[in-house]
């Protein structure tokens, strides 16, 4: 009996000491925001995000962290994240040289147009951010309609000395210009001139995809689109773009392992986004799993109505089933 106890007694130490061992962060604040900022350079964003964490549970006033948590946040595609996190970084005396550039960024991301072209103003970024800051603009003024306005921009951007990245990106805004005004043809001068500039370009290479897709050139469109994801883009919108058209591409040339792949590896990414479970769909569809089809297209419609090519297949499916009053 007092051996069971001594036995019983030195197994709940052990596990009370690894639990604490567990619970307890070792780290210093100091050390936390030191691997913050390391994942954040080498691209692993969900560590960082884990760290900057870490730090505001036990100091919520820790400006700098503040700052980056919102850079991080928009790199995951978490604007509204970012939004908030500016806001309390402002209220604990963030200075406008650390914030403005990202705060541009911010409301272009959420479509808050009008604010990024009423606040902007060159000699409010730094230097190394003016580029970034003119095309935020010049994609601000064409989401406002200004089209003249926006096309002045991006080719004074393509024209400047901001250095080849910059230039590219301000051909690809001349390239999405052309396409606009149903130029396909223009685009994809500009696009392929941005790309020969700079061929680590993701958004040439989304571009010139994109215009392949819209040409049903399904082979073309997957090559640019795979393309694309090699060079490492900086964003999680641009990697959500580049393989959805690598999906939407395969199933267009109906490469049905190609496009079970790349519908693993969008489902991963953002499993709830309706361009996500609208190409399940089409998977499901193109491989025979008309059910699934049915279900992935009926959640989309669940939540977006409106949402044309799930209708458009909601419909075909309906049809198929017999349930032609639902398929008007």
């Amino acid at each position: 009996m007092h051996i069971h106890r001594s036995i019983v007694t030195t197994l709940l130490l052990i596990a009370l000491t690894g639990f604490t061992s567990a619970c307890g962060d070792s780290k210093t604040q100091e050390q936390h925001m030191s691997d913050a900022v390391a994942s954040f350079d080498s691209g692993k964003y969900r560590e960082a995000l884990i760290e900057l964490k870490n730090i505001l549970q036990d100091n919520p006033k820790n400006k700098d962290a503040r700052v980056l948590l919102a850079r991080t946040s928009l790199k995951v595609g978490d604007a509204d994240s970012a939004e908030k996190e500016l806001e309390r970084a402002a209220t604990l005396g963030a200075t406008d040289s650390e914030i403005y550039s990202l705060q541009q960024q911010t409301w272009l991301k959420l479509g808050k147009y009008q604010e990024v072209v009423d606040n902007y103003a060159v000699d409010r970024a730094s230097v190394a951010e003016r580029a970034e800051m003119q095309l935020a603009y010049g994609k601000a003024l064409n989401g406002l309609d200004k089209a003249v306005a926006a096309k002045r921009e991006f080719q004074n951007l393509a024209d400047s000395s901001a250095g080849v990245v910059w230039q590219a990106e301000g051909l690809v805004g001349l390239a999405l210009m052309a396409r606009a005004s149903g130029d396909d043809d223009t685009g994809k001068t500009y696009a392929e001139k941005a790309l020969a500039m700079n061929p680590e370009s993701a958004s040439a290479y989304i571009t010139l995809g994109q215009i392949a897709l819209a040409r049903g050139e399904y082979k073309l469109a997957y090559e640019n689109f795979v393309a694309g994801g090699k060079t490492a883009p900086a964003e999680n919108d641009q990697i959500f773009v580049l393989i959805a058209g690598e999906l939407e591409s395969a199933v267009g040339t109906k490469d049905l392992e190609a496009s079970k792949d790349a519908a693993n590896r969008l489902f991963a990414l953002a499993p709830e986004h309706p361009i996500t479970n609208y190409l399940m769909a089409r998977v499901a569809y193109i491989s025979g799993d008309k059910e699934m089809a049915y279900e992935r297209s009926q959640k989309v419609l669940s939540k977006y109505p409106e949402f044309l090519p799930a209708q458009f297949l909601q419909g075909l499916l309906s049809i198929e089933r017999k349930e032609y009053p639902q398929a008007e």
